[in-house]
């Protein structure tokens, strides 16, 4: 998959995610490019993770999410981050779940549904998903 596919499939993860009942906010993962291309070998693309023009979430923290009452500014770029290599892909993405659910049933449901759609590409090597609850809030 090209850097555009791969935004367009990180764009629709996150739709999934934010779909996903008790989810009330899908956020990027601060420093998410950065890290990626310090700790990943052998990296063929990098997209997602936030604003930014470099696949790097912006900043500290002022991100809106998906499903959040914050306006995004700037170029925009999808939430959820994925970074390609040549041994596997690894999807990233930080929710928070509605303070009436149950936190790890609705990761549960996340993780549940977006893997079944990363087993659709046939291009991705060994997708993984490293999602983190990082907040409870109202519905």
């Amino acid at each position: 998959m090209d850097d555009r596919q791969l935004s367009r499939l990180a764009t629709e993860l996150g739709a999934l995610a934010a779909e996903t009942p008790g989810v009330v906010r899908v956020q990027a993962r601060p420093g998410f490019g950065t890290a990626m291309r310090r700790a990943v070998d052998g990296l063929t693309a990098v997209v997602g993770g936030g604003d930014g023009g470099d696949g790097d979430s912006a900043g500290d923290g002022g991100v809106g999410g998906i499903g959040s009452d914050s306006p995004a500014t700037g170029p925009s770029a999808p939430i959820v981050g994925i970074v390609a290599s040549r041994a596997e892909t690894r999807v990233t993405l930080d929710i928070a779940v509605s303070d009436e659910a149950s936190g790890p049933r609705v990761a549960r449901d996340v993780a549940e549904s977006l893997l079944g759609r990363l087993a659709l590409e046939p291009d991705l090597l060994e997708p993984s998903l490293d999602l983190r609850i990082v907040g409870v809030g109202p519905h």
